[in-house]
C-alpha cells in the first residue's frame, strides 16, 4: 500500500454513495484513480448489495398496514401504483396518505400512465402541491396497442408537502435503465422497474438516514435504491 504524504487530510464519508474520500492537499492516490476533485484522492468502501428478501415489505393494503407510521417522518414517498382506470380512487388515497406521512418538505414521486395522467393530477392535488413531472425515458420505444402511439417515455408526477426542502438540483429527465428480472409481480410475471432511474431522486430529495415509504412496493425496487443510499425503508404490497 502506497504511503500518504503530508498527513494533512481529513475523512468524508459519503454514505449517499458508499464512497469515502480521504483529502487533503497533496496524498498518494490510494486506489489509483483520480477524484474528480483537484487535490483529492478516495477509495471505494461499498456496502453490500442489498437484496429484495431482506426489505421490510408489509403484506396488504398501504391503507391498513402503513397506519402506524409517524406522522411527518417521512422524507419521500416514491412508489409505483397500479395504472388501470379501476384503481383511480387509489390516487386520491396515496394523496391522503402523502398529506399525513410526509415530513414538511418532503415530496412525493409516483410514477404513471398516460392515459391516467389527467385524473392522477388532480386527485393529488387534493392533499399536495405540484412541484413538477420528470421524464423517465425508455431505452426503445414500445407500441401501445389501442391508442397507437410510440411510448418513448414515462411520467413520474412529483408533488411536495408544503414546499421542496432541499436544493440539490434535480434533472427533469432520467434513463429508464434495464428492467429488473425478479419474483413475480402481478404485471408481466418477471419484470419490475430498474433500480438505476430511482438514484438521483433519491440522492437529491433525501438525506442519509432519511426514512422513504412506497405504498405499493411491488417485488422492492424503490427499497433497494433506497438501502443502497443508505436510506431507511418501508413498503406495503398486496402480494
Amino acid at each position: 500500500m502506497r504511503m500518504i504524504h503530508r498527513v494533512a487530510f481529513r475523512y468524508s464519508a459519503w454514505q449517499s454513495s458508499g464512497v469515502i474520500m480521504a483529502t487533503g492537499t497533496s496524498c498518494s492516490n490510494w486506489c489509483g484513480r483520480a477524484s474528480a476533485r483537484a487535490g483529492r484522492c478516495c477509495w471505494q468502501w461499498t456496502r453490500p448489495e442489498p437484496r429484495a428478501q431482506d426489505l421490510e415489505i408489509r403484506r396488504g393494503d398501504f391503507r391498513d398496514v402503513l397506519g402506524d407510521i409517524e406522522p411527518e417522518s417521512v422524507a419521500l414517498v416514491l412508489t409505483d401504483p397500479p395504472y388501470p382506470a379501476e384503481y383511480l380512487p387509489l390516487w386520491n388515497d396515496l394523496g391522503l396518505f402523502g398529506s399525513k406521512a410526509l415530513a414538511e418538505g418532503g415530496s412525493l414521486i409516483s410514477y404513471c400512465g398516460q392515459a391516467i395522467l389527467p385524473d392522477a393530477v388532480v386527485s393529488l392535488r387534493q392533499h399536495l402541491r405540484y412541484w413538477w413531472t420528470i421524464a423517465l425515458v425508455h431505452g426503445q420505444s414500445q407500441m401501445l396497442p389501442g391508442k397507437f402511439v410510440s411510448v418513448g417515455w414515462k411520467p413520474l408526477l412529483w408533488f411536495v408537502r408544503g414546499h421542496r426542502g432541499t436544493s440539490a438540483m434535480l434533472a427533469d429527465h432520467v434513463s429508464g435503465g434495464q428492467p429488473r428480472k425478479t419474483l413475480p409481480t402481478g404485471d408481466d410475471g418477471s419484470w419490475a422497474q430498474a433500480v438505476e432511474p430511482l438514484e438521483p431522486i433519491i440522492s437529491a430529495l433525501t438525506n442519509p438516514g432519511d426514512l422513504i415509504v412506497d405504498p405499493f412496493a411491488g417485488s422492492g425496487t424503490t427499497g433497494i435504491a433506497a438501502t443502497r443510499f443508505g436510506r431507511r425503508w418501508i413498503g406495503a404490497d398486496l402480494r
